[in-house]
């Protein structure tokens, strides 16, 4: 089973010009905590999450209507493309603890997201998948791995 196939295409975007204040209406509407950042051909930039606003209103002490996305997002975004297998997709997720990414086409262009929350969906309920396919405890296993990872890795800054 491929990206596309289970990826979510209604996906609203923002401009690198875009205000915090107008990102987080995106999540309002949208019910998400996370948009991506594109350019004017719709290039992936970068994405912003529920968390990434909140830290920097919170540090910045401005308003949310004055600080531009571009400032706040981190110059790494990781894409997945649509024609990728599911499998490559959550190795992904796991090496890099993300638990959403952009989808692209050939040309590098947003068409959809790819989130934990879509594998959970669309995984076999079985533990032995003979056609490739995810089933659901590959999906906890990558879940499991990135939660636990961060979790280790936050214990060892507290200390």
């Amino acid at each position: 089973m491929r990206v596309r196939d289970v990826m979510s295409r209604d996906v609203e975007h923002c401009l690198p010009s875009a205000n915090l204040s107008e990102a987080a209406m995106v999540m309002w509407r949208h019910d998400c905590g996370i948009v991506p950042i594109v350019d004017g051909e719709r290039r992936v930039k970068g994405v912003i999450t529920d968390r990434d606003i909140c830290m920097a209103v919170a540090t910045r002490h401005q308003r949310p209507e004055e600080v531009p996305v571009a400032h706040v997002i981190s110059g790494q975004v990781h894409t997945v493309r649509e024609d990728a297998d599911l499998r490559a997709a959550l190795d992904l997720m796991k090496r890099q603890q993300i638990r959403r990414l952009p989808v692209t086409d050939e040309r590098g262009m947003l068409i959809g997201m790819l989130s934990l929350s879509d594998l959970i969906r669309h995984v076999g309920t079985t533990r032995r998948v003979t056609n490739g396919e995810l089933a659901a405890h590959d999906v906890l296993e990558g879940l499991r791995h990135i939660v636990r990872k961060r979790a280790l890795e936050e214990a060892a800054l507290a200390s």
